[in-house]
This record gives structure tokens, C-alpha cells and sequence, in this order.
């Protein structure tokens, strides 16, 4: 964007979520509070060079192939964007990302449980279904996860089921013919006023909000 002749722009916008994704699979932990950045970088910082100028590459192709959008390719180049943006940027989150930082390695029963809970995302799984699956006790299994992931089993079970919802919702815009409730309903949220106070706790507005901007707004 070019506002005055003096005043070029260039604008890099990502979803909240993919951001938070992208932190949490870097540190591996949990996000405990929202990521707030510096209110400015400065873009002449050597380390940046290479970023903006992956940026710049990115306009020139999309501009040349508008068919890169949505490919494995622009999934990739996001990643790497996203990851330089984390890395790069100052953030109150920044000490996690440190090449010193103290980060544990997750169990493989607490990554499996992570497996099997994304993969049986519309499921109607209790506890006791994904400690006979993995062949654990509660107490254990919910011992590993608070240690490892700060929180127990069904709040990282909610917590991925509340992602998918909030997906769904960006996707499908004000003029879709889903509801917040059959959505909410789809991923197991039946009571619909504990669902929207969860969904505003994670992702800061109401699900009505999200469906009412859609694709076109920002999260």
C-alpha cells in the first residue's frame, strides 16, 4: 500500500490462532497469557532482512500466480514467516523462544493423547475413554499433562475443540446458513452459555462476533 509518495506500506496480516499455533509448537508449552508485541520493530535490523525480503518474494509471485494461495507451498511459506515474526520480534513471550530456554520434551503418552484427541475432534470422548485408550490411569495421565502442558486432559480437550469451532466460524461468514449452535454442537459444546464464555476467554470476542465478521475480520 502506498498512502503518499513518501509513504509506502508494506502489510502483513496473520490470525491470532495461527500465530498462537505456531508459539506453542515452537516452545512447546502452552500459551498461558495472549502474545503482546512491541509496538514497533525497527525494520532496518539486519536479523530482518531476510524475512522482508521473503515478504517482497511473496508479493512478486502471488501477483504473477494468484493459484499459490492455498497450496502446500503458502502453508509452508506462512510457517516460516510466522516463526521469523516469533523469533524476530519482541514479544512478553520472547524468553520461551531463547535458544537457552529450559523446555522439556512432551511424554509420548501425553503426545499421543494429543494425537488421538485431534483426531477424534467431533468424538464424543470422556476421561475414562482416553485412559483406556492409552492404557493409563487418570491420575497419571493427568499428572503428565499438568506438568507438561499446564493444564489437565479435558481443558486441552476443550481448548482443541474450541480452535476447530472458531475455524468454522471464520470460514463460514455472516451470510452462511450455519449457526453458532449447530457448529457449537457439531464439536460437543451443548450448553451454549458455558461455550460462549469459554470461547470469549480464548479468543476475546463472542462466537457471534467471529460468524458476524467472518472471513474478513481479524482475529
Amino acid at each position: 500500500m502506498v498512502w503518499a509518495d513518501d509513504s509506502p506500506h508494506l502489510i502483513v496480516r496473520f490470525s491470532r490462532l495461527a500465530v498462537q499455533r505456531q508459539f506453542e509448537q515452537l516452545a512447546q508449552m502452552p500459551l498461558s497469557q495472549p502474545l503482546v508485541f512491541d509496538l514497533a520493530v525497527p525494520l532496518d535490523a539486519p536479523a530482518l532482512a531476510p524475512a522482508l525480503n521473503f515478504v517482497q518474494y511473496l508479493c512478486a509471485t502471488v501477483d504473477a500466480d494468484p493459484a499459490l494461495c492455498g497450496t502446500a507451498l503458502a502453508a509452508q511459506a506462512e510457517a516460516y514467516l510466522l516463526t521469523a515474526l516469533l523469533t524476530l520480534a519482541p514479544h512478553n513471550h520472547s524468553a520461551c523462544l531463547q535458544p537457552g530456554a529450559r523446555r522439556s520434551l512432551l511424554p509420548r503418552t501425553v503426545r499421543r493423547a494429543q494425537e488421538y484427541l485431534h483426531d477424534h475432534v467431533m468424538a464424543p470422548l470422556s476421561l475414562a475413554d482416553l485412559c483406556q485408550y492409552l492404557g493409563v490411569s487418570a491420575r497419571s495421565l493427568q499428572q503428565a499433562f499438568r506438568q507438561h502442558t499446564g493444564r489437565s486432559p479435558m481443558a486441552y480437550w476443550r481448548d482443541v475443540r474450541l480452535d476447530h469451532v472458531h475455524t468454522v466460524l471464520v470460514r463460514s461468514g455472516p451470510h452462511d446458513k450455519a449457526s453458532v449452535s449447530q457448529v457449537a454442537a457439531q464439536y460437543g459444546f451443548l450448553h451454549l452459555g458455558h461455550f460462549a464464555a469459554q470461547y470469549q476467554a480464548r479468543f476475546g470476542e463472542l462466537p457471534t462476533q467471529t460468524l458476524r465478521t467472518g472471513s474478513v475480520g481479524t482475529h
